[in-house]
């Protein structure tokens, strides 16, 4: 079961927040959340390789341990600061309680921080 656990990596739940901007309106802010220990894996199903030649857009599947994942959360891989969305919702795939593997697992996309929007990460800068 621990060779299961060792191909995670480190990941962070980006938390989105609003701003006042300097026309009287908000704009939204992503913060650096919770950490968690996460496997991204590219979705090489026939499905998903005739939609990314159709829409450009990468497909994966994010595997998880202790913690869930909803729909449109988004989060960062530490190792190359990559980020994903979630698009589908995690509690349909969950390990059942009685399991000794508690893993759970959704589809998720490569994500992109829109323009002029800030990823704070507090005293550790931005990117």
């Amino acid at each position: 079961m621990a060779l299961i656990y060792d191909i995670m990596s480190d990941y962070h739940l980006i938390d989105k927040t609003t701003r006042d901007d300097a026309f009287g309106g908000v704009k939204p802010v992503y913060q650096v959340g919770a950490s968690f220990q996460a496997k991204v894996i590219e979705d090489s199903s026939t499905e998903a390789t005739v939609a990314e030649k159709q829409t450009s857009t990468e497909f994966f599947t994010v595997v998880t341990k202790g913690v869930k994942l909803d729909y449109h959360d988004i989060f960062r891989r530490d190792s190359d600061k990559e980020y994903f969305i979630v698009t589908s919702r995690q509690r349909d795939s969950e390990a059942p309680a009685q399991s000794t593997i508690q893993l759970a697992k959704a589809t998720c996309e490569r994500w992109e921080v829109p323009n002029g929007v800030i990823v704070d990460e507090g005293s550790s800068g931005t990117t």
